[in-house]
């Protein structure tokens, strides 16, 4: 966006938070997180989503356009199922950032609470996302690259004026 070289943007960008970071420590950290949790909501669950759907004729029109096959959860097959669940199980079960906020939460009940809120939300950001895609499929038929499914949904389907939300919301995750 500001012209800058790969190297130049992360080396700024991890400064930012390096500084941000070391000035306002946990109590920052925990309130950035939350603008990240609000802007993110935003996006998907009340701007990409609805606008996405109402774009392929909402979740009848959107099904009756794809293959049966993307309705099936095993479409990936049970051994990238179990690949990706490895993966992002034990990646994120050692995560210091997640383990942070559980030692940092005011007693067990309320850590213990929090987790599972946050493990719901997870699933339903994962099934709102996946959905984002499967109107990408739907409505930009042959594009080449499927990572840029949300990007191009983003830049495609949504009204002009929440450009800014819908940037921020990305930037942000």
């Amino acid at each position: 966006m500001l012209g800058w070289g790969m190297f130049v943007a992360i080396l700024m960008g991890g400064l930012v938070v390096l500084i941000c970071t070391f000035m306002g420590g946990m109590w920052l950290v925990s309130l950035t997180d939350l603008i990240q949790f609000i802007l993110m909501t935003l996006e998907i669950f009340f701007i990409m989503l609805p606008i996405g759907l109402a774009s392929v004729d909402g979740w009848d029109g959107m099904t009756k356009a794809l293959p049966d096959v993307y309705m099936r959860l095993d479409n990936i097959g049970y051994d990238t199922i179990i690949a990706f669940f490895l993966l992002f199980f034990l990646g994120l079960i050692i995560g210091q950032d997640i383990w942070q906020r559980v030692f940092t939460a005011r007693d067990n009940k309320i850590a213990r609470r929090d987790t599972i809120i946050a493990g719901i939300y997870c699933l339903l950001y994962a099934t709102a996302t996946a959905m984002i895609g499967m109107v990408a499929t739907v409505k930009f038929v042959g594009l080449d690259d499927p990572q840029m499914a949300f990007a191009t949904t983003a830049a495609n389907i949504r009204p002009v004026g929440l450009t800014g939300l819908v940037l921020a919301g990305t930037l942000s995750a």
